[in-house]
């Protein structure tokens, strides 16, 4: 389109504003099982990892790993209770950069499980760039997100277009804290898919906060 605007990275539309950009990438699991780890799972939790259209392999577990503990081979003994080995477990586990389990931790998709990607196919989520995946794209950033007040769009770190998505498509988005980690942020679309980012560079607050508050609709704050 002639009356486009090229702003460092993207394509801006008339009438269109750069609110924020920077790199991002799928968060990464810190607690119990799936410390170190990433999932991407379909409404069922069943592993889509290798049917997401145009994904490279990866050579990441898809399934949480079962470490065979003195804990579990007690369990198998009959020597523990299903609730007593889970207080056990709870009180043993210790995280990289936290020495406690955090009361909001939210343990279906944060300790027994860690999605990044939450889609069936034909939702929105299912279309995520695999440029995201840190265990397929060694690249840093792996990818760059461009902010505006209509739609929230992923390039690679020269600028070539991944996917983009408008915001009229976003039903809701969080920031998740746990303990002294630095947060990631999941958006939720209105199909019920989701994706959970992390900051390429942790001391990018402004970008976390822009993220962490976008809306189906820009508000005059927003869109300055």
């Amino acid at each position: 389109m002639a009356d486009d605007v090229w702003v460092d990275g993207i394509d801006l539309e008339p009438g269109e504003r750069l609110i924020a950009h920077g790199g991002v990438k799928f968060a990464t699991g810190h607690f119990g099982m799936v410390d170190g780890l990433r999932f991407f799972r379909d409404f069922q939790r069943r592993d889509i990892s290798e049917s997401l259209p145009d994904w490279p392999p990866s050579d990441a577990p898809t399934e949480v790993p079962v470490k065979h503990t003195r804990q579990t081979a007690l369990r198998k003994a009959g020597r523990f209770t299903e609730s007593a080995l889970s207080l056990v477990m709870s009180l043993a586990v210790v995280s990289r950069d936290s020495n406690a389990i955090p009361a909001n931790l939210d343990r279906a998709n944060e300790y027994d499980d860690f999605p990044v990607l939450w889609a069936d196919p034909g939702t929105v989520a299912y279309g995520a760039p695999w440029q995201l995946d840190p265990g397929r794209n060694t690249d840093k950033p792996q990818a760059v997100v461009w902010l505006t007040q209509r739609r929230v769009v992923f390039t690679d770190p020269v600028g070539e277009p991944l996917w983009e998505v408008s915001r009229s498509k976003l039903k809701a988005t969080s920031l998740r804290r746990l303990n002294n980690l630095i947060p990631d942020v999941v958006l939720t679309f209105t199909d019920g898919s989701w994706i959970r980012l992390a900051t390429t560079d942790y001391k990018d607050i402004e970008l976390r906060g822009h993220l962490a508050s976008l809306r189906p609709e820009v508000t005059p704050d927003q869109a300055e």
